[in-house]
Order: C-alpha cells, then sequence, then structure tokens
C-alpha cells in the first residue's frame, strides 16, 4: 500500500508490471484566514484546522491561490535562525559542496559569533590562516582551498592563491581536483590551514541554501518580489497582491494563508513468479527500495510503503 500527498502518476517496475492513474491527483486548496498572527501562531492554526501553512510549489499551485488578498499574507516559507550556527539535518542547514549533504560528524570551528549572517546572502564560508570559519557573501572574491580523495578515502588539501568567487572555485576544484576542501575533523582543519598566508583568507566547501518550506522541502521554485529577499534578520514570508513573494520578520503579525491536502490510499494487489523468498524481510526491503527509487524518479516526495502477503489457501 502506498500513499501520496501530492499526485501520482504510471508506475512501471523493474519487476515486469504496470499501474496507471490520474496524474493530478490529490489537489492541494488554499485557504485566506483573515485573522492576523505571527507566523507559528499561524502555522499551529493552520494545522488544526487544515494541513499546514501554504506551500508553493509551481506556477499552477500560485494559480491556486485565493483571490488576490488586499493585504501582505503569510505563507510556510522559512528561515529558521537556528540553523545558522548549526551543522544540523535540517534543509536550509550548512551543508558540504562535495556531498550536497549535512556533516555526518557536525564538527565545525567557527570564529566567535560566526555565522551571523551579517548580510543576507552570507552564504558561504571562508577559512583564516588561524583555522576560524566565517560565513561570507558568495559573489565575494577569495583564494581557496581544494580537496583530493584517493579511493581509500585518503584526503590531501591544495591552497590556490588565486581569487575567485566561491562557485568558481567550485568549479575550478570540481575540474582540477575532488571539490572544495570537506573539513570533517581537526585533523582536516589543522592540514586545510596548513598554506594559508598569515591574514588570509580561503574558500571552503561549506555553504547553505536559505529558505526551506515548513514542510521541511527547499523552495526550487521561487517568485520573489524585485529585490527580495534582502534583510538577514527577516526570515519569514509574506504573499502580496500580485501574489509575488517579500522576506517579513516572523514577530510581526499577518493575514495567512492555509492549504488543505487530501490524502489518497491505494491498494494494490501483485501476482509475482518467482523463487524469491517472498516472505524474507531481505527481499521485501528491496522491494520497496525499487518502489520507491520508481516513486521518486516521478516526482512523488509524500508517500509511504506498505508490504502485506496474502496467505496461501
Amino acid at each position: 500500500m502506498f500513499s501520496n500527498m501530492d499526485h501520482y502518476g504510471t508506475l512501471a517496475f523493474i519487476l515486469g508490471f504496470t499501474l496507471s492513474c490520474c496524474s493530478k491527483f490529490p489537489m492541494k486548496t488554499y485557504h485566506l484566514v483573515s485573522l492576523k498572527k505571527t507566523m507559528y501562531a499561524a502555522q499551529k492554526y493552520c494545522q488544526t484546522h487544515y494541513t499546514e501553512l501554504a506551500t508553493l510549489n509551481s506556477m499552477d499551485d500560485i494559480s491556486k491561490l485565493p483571490p488576490r488578498p488586499s493585504k501582505d499574507a503569510l505563507i510556510g516559507l522559512i528561515d529558521h535562525v537556528h540553523n545558522w550556527n548549526a551543522l544540523r539535518n535540517d534543509s536550509n542547514s550548512w551543508r558540504w559542496s562535495a556531498t550536497s549533504e549535512h556533516s555526518t560528524t557536525r564538527y565545525s570551528n567557527w570564529l566567535i559569533h560566526e555565522p551571523n549572517s551579517g548580510t543576507w546572502d552570507s552564504l558561504c564560508v571562508e577559512m583564516s590562516a588561524a583555522g576560524t570559519w566565517t560565513d561570507k557573501p558568495c559573489h565575494h572574491s577569495n583564494s581557496f582551498i581544494c580537496s583530493n580523495v584517493s579511493g581509500q578515502n585518503q584526503k590531501s588539501f591544495v591552497f590556490h592563491p588565486e581569487k575567485k568567487t566561491w562557485t568558481s572555485a567550485q568549479e575550478y576544484c570540481r575540474k582540477h581536483h575532488t571539490d572544495l576542501a570537506t573539513i570533517e575533523n581537526s585533523d582536516d582543519n589543522s592540514k586545510a590551514t596548513a598554506d594559508i598566508p598569515s591574514g588570509s583568507q580561503a574558500w571552503i566547501g561549506l555553504y547553505r541554501i536559505r529558505w526551506r518550506w515548513v514542510d521541511g522541502s527547499q523552495n526550487s521554485f521561487t517568485n520573489w518580489r524585485s529585490g527580495s529577499p534582502d534583510s538577514a534578520i527577516e526570515n519569514c514570508a509574506v504573499v502580496d497582491m500580485k501574489h509575488q513573494w517579500n522576506d517579513v520578520q516572523c514577530t510581526q503579525p499577518f493575514i495567512f494563508i492555509c492549504q488543505q491536502v487530501r490524502q489518497l490510499n491505494i491498494s494494490v494487489k501483485i501476482r509475482f513468479l518467482t523463487d524469491a523468498d517472498l516472505t524474507s524481510a531481505a527481499v521485501e526491503t528491496r522491494l520497496l527500495q525499487q518502489l520507491r527509487v520508481h516513486l521518486e524518479s516521478l516526482g512523488l516526495t509524500k508517500f509511504s510503503l506498505k508490504w502485506k502477503i496474502k496467505p496461501t489457501k
């Protein structure tokens, strides 16, 4: 059994069977609430009376919003402040370029009071000759440190004194080395700083994607108003009369938009011709993994899978 919170389509599995159904069900519906609340109070209200604060993943979603509000209305887009200074597992926490993942060791060596998002676009990290880390805007030019990783996971670091933006440094490291430096422990940190001249700084591979939806997903689709976001202290978002987004302070009360998502449950009966032991936990895990990969390749993100075997007569 699987349940999908967004939509589902044709499923064609390696196991040799196909399922087909409508591709646009279930639908999200949006509801404008005229009460004024802060972001977290609005989220609690939406979770109680609907499903969640509004998440907008496409222009199709925006077209389904209620008639244009006369005032700005909160949506479920947020940049959690607690993710600025921790290597957590949230979708907008700091992550490493080489893996696009969060730190496995959670090692860090931030300079005191860092990271502080001194500007709203301080989303990349530089290392000083003393080995401390600071967040900086990614368009600044810096020297940079690349890493080389061998098949035995042996790591070495190479300092490049030429100045590049963080993105240009990343491209160079990926072309000539493995990637921008990943620092996983104090030993890595010491080796990476060895060639940085005194008083200088260099990019490492740590970066952050600032905004995420309250359901945990990243906002790959955006519809920001021109010039927004533009503040390091405005970490929530509203939609305006043109359905464009603007960043605001989370403690400021606004009217808000909730979403209702209907859940669809489907049971599928399948007959297998196989010598495999379908009662085996390992076989069940592999089948569910194959099914999950296929569903995700179709763009489905919110579903659960459950396997049941009908007793033989």
